[in-house]
């Protein structure tokens, strides 16, 4: 009897979700939140590299919208020196006056229990994708299996943290920038990162330069209140370039060229990597 009974109600959840999912409807917005169809979203995401186009689902709802995946902006200098102070506050840094700041910015924090969650989805994934191989007799496509443990979760961790040591080391000793952490998790997921600075965000800096969510995590921000946003990968070789200048007039001018019909894949700084490699970058 609590077998039937436990059937039926999978089957109803299922009837309910499957449903929920039909009657979803989708809204297409470009970058200036003007509302528009499927096509002109479709035609809008592929046209240029700069564009970033993110879903945003919700029960009854999902939300498609177009961003810009680079962002200039500004600033007052009063303002830069009030952030200035707050990471000071925040997190125990010297920060001169004159700095630049980078910020990198990270939505939660690493954790072995949310790891473990990661890691049953992946191996539910290869138990699927290896039975669709074993099927089809493609033998040479199987996904490898990977332990996961403790052990292996923080060696991966620690691997991480010296890595972003010697970037951080890098930048702030090549230019006269000062490099921040910052996330939006629980700060006690700080103690999984040993020897390791973080500032946990009190809300003033997401709602200045990161509203807009899962779009930036890159900040690069100068004293006179000028700032660039990325949401995309953003190489070693054009931060250089943005740290080395006082004057973003070039920048600016390729931003506006990448967003010409002429050049899909970017201009300058904003040019997309157009190669099956993947370029090693910092932030």
């Amino acid at each position: 009897m609590n077998t039937l009974l436990n059937f039926s109600l999978v089957v109803l959840l299922s009837l309910i979700l499957s449903w929920k999912s039909k009657a979803q409807e989708n809204l297409y917005f470009d970058e200036t939140s003007t509302q528009i169809n499927k096509a002109e979203f479709t035609k809008k995401c592929n046209s240029s590299y700069i564009y970033k186009c993110i879903s945003y689902p919700t029960d009854t709802l999902v939300i498609n919208k177009v961003f810009f995946k680079y962002k200039f902006g500004k600033i007052s200098p009063e303002k830069f020196q009030q952030i200035r102070k707050l990471l000071i506050k925040d997190g125990k840094y010297k920060i001169e006056k004159n700095q630049i700041i980078i910020i990198k910015k990270f939505d939660s924090l690493y954790n072995y229990e949310r790891e473990i969650e990661y890691h049953k989805i992946h191996e539910k994934n290869y138990k699927k994708y290896k039975a669709i191989n074993d099927s089809l007799g493609y033998e040479k496509y199987h996904i490898h299996q990977h332990d996961f443990n403790k052990k292996i979760f923080q060696k991966s961790l620690n691997s991480w943290i010296r890595e972003k040591q010697k970037c951080i080391a890098k930048f702030e000793k090549k230019f006269h920038t000062k490099v921040i952490y910052l996330h939006e998790d629980d700060i006690e997921q700080e103690e999984n990162y040993n020897n390791f600075s973080w500032v946990k965000d009190r809300g003033i800096i997401k709602r200045i330069f990161f509203s807009d969510n899962n779009v930036h995590d890159l900040l690069i921000l100068k004293p006179n209140g000028e700032y660039l946003l990325s949401g995309g990968h953003f190489i070693d070789r054009y931060l250089k370039k943005i740290l080395q200048n006082q004057d973003w007039s070039q920048f600016k001018e390729d931003w506006i060229k990448s967003l010409e019909a002429d050049n899909p894949h970017g201009k300058g700084i904003f040019k997309e990597r157009r190669s099956i490699y993947h370029k090693k970058h910092c932030f």
